[in-house]
């Protein structure tokens, strides 16, 4: 990346722009919601014995949860749980109440603005993983509405290109139905009897080394996405909110085609 884009403005920024740290309340958060996790879901966790030894590296997960950090980091070791790390919205914090502050400590959310410069964000995320730091990147870049895996966009491979680092695939079968964008508390169980499903998986390292450029690497990654999402093991269910999400979509779609067809087909 040339030094010319850097602006002495964003050159603080990019030193002084850090995660904002667990502490007691982070850390209390991420215990009492991991051990929700585990007594009220069958969560399952494969693939541990992929992540890399040491750190810098770069997690890279389907995106369905609030709470993608805190279960992505429950198969981490604790010295590399410690230095995990993610970018968010500055308004998770500011706009989301006490949910979006501790949701910040538990996943050392370096906040940043939306509407600020896409490459400062870069830079600042290549910077953290040069300071040492596992960096959380969802390549879909927002939560997925209707379950269903979205485009995998170039940043987290351009990312690991530059800070010459490793990228984990990583992938959460089950999410959309215990914790989707359109609940506001998760769903832990189907009925009283029968708790939910959820399984996390880590794939095979990616390294930039052994793809000749950034679209290569993101094809790779969004090929093993893709395999795992055409194969997954718990089943999609719109139940609830999900469902009227669903339904409230398809009345939209149909109304757009409606007004879409001309005058005499539309009135057949």
């Amino acid at each position: 990346m040339s030094e010319s884009n850097t602006s002495p403005s964003h050159s603080l920024e990019l030193w002084t722009t850090k995660p904002i740290e667990r502490g007691l309340v982070g850390r209390f958060f991420n215990w009492a919601g991991s051990t929700v996790v585990r007594l009220g879901l069958r969560f399952e966790i494969r693939g541990e014995e992929n992540l890399p030894a040491d750190a810098p590296y770069i997690l890279a997960p389907n995106h369905e949860t609030y709470v993608d950090g805190m279960l992505i980091g429950m198969g981490l070791k604790k010295a590399h749980f410690d230095r995990l790390t993610s970018l968010a919205a500055r308004e998770l914090e500011e706009s989301h109440g006490l949910f979006g502050k501790i949701i910040m400590r538990v996943g050392r959310g370096i906040p940043i603005d939306r509407a600020g410069s896409s490459i400062q964000s870069l830079k600042i995320c290549i910077h953290q993983l040069e300071e040492g730091n596992i960096l959380l990147i969802h390549p879909e870049g927002t939560r997925s509405p209707d379950g269903k895996l979205g485009k995998i966009r170039d940043g987290c491979s351009f990312i690991a290109r530059h800070a010459d680092c490793p990228v984990v695939p990583c992938f959460l079968d089950g999410g959309y139905e215990i914790f989707s964008r359109h609940m506001k508390v998760p769903q832990l169980r189907r009925s009283f009897w029968h708790r939910r499903r959820l399984i996390l998986t880590y794939g095979k390292p990616l390294y930039p080394r052994d793809y000749k450029n950034t679209k290569e690497l993101t094809e790779a990654l969004s090929a093993w996405l893709h395999d795992m999402y055409a194969n997954k093991e718990v089943p999609r269910e719109y139940t609830g909110k999900n469902l009227a999400y669903m339904e409230k979509r398809r009345q939209r779609q149909e109304k757009r085609a409606g007004k879409a067809l001309p005058e005499d087909e539309s009135e057949d």
